[in-house]
């Protein structure tokens, strides 16, 4: 989830907005799904892990792990 945070606050730094997906962050660049990770939407995960951001545009993401 770390990775994730730092990813949106560069996402944010960049393009004055949080972002909505993490599509959002990994077509622009700021996020790379490690190796065996898929996802789409909100929700990324490998099967032993899902990571899930809520927020988005005017509202700080968080994340959360299950």
């Amino acid at each position: 989830a770390d990775a994730a945070k730092a990813a949106s606050a560069a996402y944010f730094a960049n393009h004055s907005a949080y972002p909505s997906s993490f599509g959002d962050m990994t077509t622009s660049g700021e996020y790379v799904l490690p190796s065996g990770v898929s996802g789409a939407g909100t929700t990324v995960g490998n099967g032993k892990w899902t990571l899930t951001m809520t927020g988005g545009h005017s509202t700080a993401n968080t994340f959360t792990c299950s």
